[in-house]
């Protein structure tokens, strides 16, 4: 069971408007902006939680749309072959999660 969510990169299209909205409508605090390199490093989050926050970055070459779906998506099928065994059923044991079933 998760019992935080760390920091999260969040492609934008325009960083000023996006922290006017973050900060302005829900309360974010700016914990971190500078630049270097031609580049805006932009973090916000909520005031008390300092491992919480998200990273605005401007989305390369196009809308931050279509960039979240590239990616996200995977290039090719992670598994070429199909199965030739039965999928386990019942009790099993995975290797992170314990006894399961």
């Amino acid at each position: 069971m998760f019992s935080a969510l760390g920091r999260t990169v969040l492609l934008v299209e325009d960083q000023v408007e996006a922290l006017d909205f973050y900060r302005d409508v829900l309360g974010f605090a700016v914990l971190h902006d500078s630049s270097a390199d031609g580049y805006r490093y932009l973090h916000v989050g909520v005031d008390g939680q300092a491992g919480t926050g998200l990273w605005f970055m401007p989305a390369p070459g196009g809308s931050a749309d279509r960039q979240a779906g590239r990616r996200a998506a995977v290039p090719r099928p992670l598994h070429r072959r199909p199965r030739r065994r039965a999928y386990p059923v019942g009790r099993t044991r995975h290797r992170y999660l314990g006894r399961t079933g």
